[in-house]
């Protein structure tokens, strides 16, 4: 049976090298369960292990963005038919607000099993991230990287526009090179949608190497 759900305040008070202290927080508690200790079958590792395979799908009021809630993570899932291949039920979403959503970090860091190549999922696309050099400058942990299906993977487009962070020069992404975008009529001729553009550090720039200039 379900427990208590919402936004609650806690407050922690103790004493700390004989000085007293007092801190409060605000929690979301998205979805609880009330275990029945005496319930036959049941253990206190069972119950643990249940835990960490719990999803929730939500979504904020208003929003199209879809996301499943695991291992304390959110993740954004694409598109319907990444929804449907996954097996979700469209009516199991529950509303929730952005604050809510917010209380969740991104599970942004992904490898398919069996493969080395890390990305970065960012705008609802994913951008391979090229080196050890580039992961570290973003201060990323190895230790953050979600192992998936190669389907999961496959479910984001790859980012294809970028710009570093400070410098308004965009780049289109093709054959493992960058090319220039030399003016806004040339972006908007060849119909690609400023929305599309991800912001990457100087680092990751410099790395890609250039290709010939898009005029």
């Amino acid at each position: 049976t379900g427990g208590a759900t919402g936004e609650f305040e806690v407050l922690l008070t103790g004493q700390i090298n004989g000085s007293s202290f007092e801190a409060s927080d605000t929690i979301f508690i998205l979805t609880s369960t009330v275990i029945d200790d005496e319930e036959d079958g049941d253990s206190e590792e069972g119950t643990e292990e249940d835990d960490e395979g719990d999803e929730t799908l939500v979504q904020v009021e208003g929003q199209q963005e879809v996301y499943v809630i695991r291992n304390r993570f959110r993740r954004h899932i694409p598109s319907p038919q990444a929804f449907n291949r996954l097996g979700f039920e469209w009516a199991h979403i529950k509303k929730i607000s952005q604050t809510e959503l917010d209380a969740y970090a991104d599970d942004a860091l992904m490898r398919a099993e069996g493969d080395t190549k890390v990305y970065l999922i960012c705008a609802g696309q994913k951008k391979h991230i090229i080196s050890p050099e580039v992961f570290e400058s973003y201060g990323f942990s190895w230790g953050d990287i979600s192992v998936v299906s190669q389907d999961d993977i496959d479910d984001y487009p790859d980012v294809s526009l970028i710009r570093a962070a400070g410098d308004p020069k965009v780049y289109m992404l093709s054959g493992g090179k960058k090319h220039w975008i030399r003016t806004a009529a040339v972006f908007n001729n060849r119909g690609y949608k400023w929305e599309d553009i991800v912001i990457v550090n100087s680092t990751e720039e410099e790395a890609i190497p250039e290709g010939e200039n898009i005029e």
